[in-house]
């Protein structure tokens, strides 16, 4: 019985840019069960590129496993080049790859000036890169300026998703 499968769509693209994000034969176990069979992932910089398939297929697990949160039994992540298999979330994080959670991505305790500063942890030490990113992140989402001292959990689920993103790109 097959637990979990990711696709695999046939060949990478051809591009003209080197990957920013390169998986090559990924496997992942949770203890001694196998969840994700040899996944490919390519993006190259500026392309949106979708992880597709049903509930239980390893979607999740390969992104997590991408952001350093689990570990690859077999296979390898490229970003920009470097191979970051064994790295660190923090590290990963460090490096401009960021995971946004699906559903609740937020405290709801939280004021969005808050969130926005946790955002910049791993920057915290450039505080110019910190301010520019933030300004660029509010400039995609101009109501969370609006909001700046309102706690997470009295927006709508659009805005805390529009807060979680900005976070991202923070």
């Amino acid at each position: 019985e097959e637990l979990a499968a990711v696709a695999d769509v046939g060949p990478p693209p051809a591009h003209t840019r080197a990957p920013r994000l390169l998986v090559r034969g990924m496997d992942v176990h949770y203890d001694s069960v196998q969840v994700v069979f040899g996944a490919r992932l390519e993006a190259a910089p500026g392309e949106i590129v979708a992880l597709l398939g049903t509930n239980g297929a390893g979607k999740s697990t390969v992104l997590r496993t991408i952001a350093g949160i689990h570990r690859c039994t077999t296979g390898s992540v490229l970003l920009d080049g470097e191979d970051v298999t064994r790295w660190r979330a923090e590290q990963i994080a460090a490096r401009g790859l960021a995971l946004v959670p699906g559903g609740a991505a937020t405290f709801p305790s939280l004021t969005v000036a808050e969130h926005v500063r946790l955002a910049a942890w791993t920057q915290r030490s450039h505080p110019e890169q910190v301010r520019a990113a933030t300004e660029r992140a509010l400039g995609h989402f101009p109501v969370l300026r609006d909001r700046l001292g309102h706690p997470a959990g009295t927006m709508s689920g659009g805005e805390q998703q529009m807060l979680a993103l900005a976070m991202a790109l923070i």
